[in-house]
């Protein structure tokens, strides 16, 4: 990811804190014939590894978890986004662009089939997500079933970058101007964004 060093977050903790609340990512592979990319729901295990595990798994019928194993695979976590106008400086010979966070995952894959671990995935994913799990109640028989039509897999982590582009290439006085115009901005994603910018901007 081209990340110039003013936006670069390099804080293990801190990417880690973003995965785990920003977890469906887009999962890009590399087969033989063309990339493959899929949009999951994607957990993380922080305490295993130098720089943790990410677990998930895809449906049977799609054929990218065959080209899994065989390259790296490249794990991306979307963050709040949005339009910054080069208006909201109120300086010339600026341009509008876009500020965003996200985080890029690298690593290897190792596939997870066996009934009893995908079991165990299946219920770490319920854990994960569901307000209540207890009450998520699945029939044995239809668990079954869905374990059949399923891979899981983990990703050892190898390499883990953040970018944080929130106009720190700018003046505090221009940063400020633009958290003023976010916030005034119907779109909870702009409020998000000014919100972290105004974080940074404490420090």
């Amino acid at each position: 990811m081209y990340t110039p060093a003013s936006f670069a977050e390099t804080d293990i903790k801190t990417l880690h804190r973003f995965i785990a609340s920003h977890p469906f990512a887009t999962l890009v592979s590399h087969g033989d014939a063309e990339p493959g990319a899929s949009h999951l729901p994607l957990m993380l295990d922080a305490s295993r590894g130098e720089h943790g595990v990410i677990q998930g798994h895809m449906a049977k019928a799609n054929s990218q978890w065959k080209d899994l194993v065989s390259n790296p695979v490249l794990a991306i976590f979307h963050g709040p986004h949005a339009y910054i106008s080069a208006t909201w400086y109120q300086a010339n010979n600026t341009v509008p662009t876009w500020n965003y966070v996200a985080v890029h995952v690298y690593g290897t894959v190792t596939l997870i089939t066996e009934k009893a671990a995908l079991a165990k995935l299946m219920q770490a994913t319920l854990d994960r997500f569901e307000e209540n799990p207890n009450q998520a109640d699945v029939k044995p028989e239809l668990m079954d079933q869905l374990l059949d039509s399923i891979v899981g897999f983990e990703v050892k982590i190898e390499r883990i970058e953040g970018k944080w582009k929130l106009s720190q290439n700018h003046s505090k006085d221009r940063q400020q101007k633009v958290i003023d115009r976010l916030n005034t901005q119907d779109a909870s994603q702009s409020k998000k964004i000014a919100e972290l910018m105004a974080q940074n901007l404490k420090g």
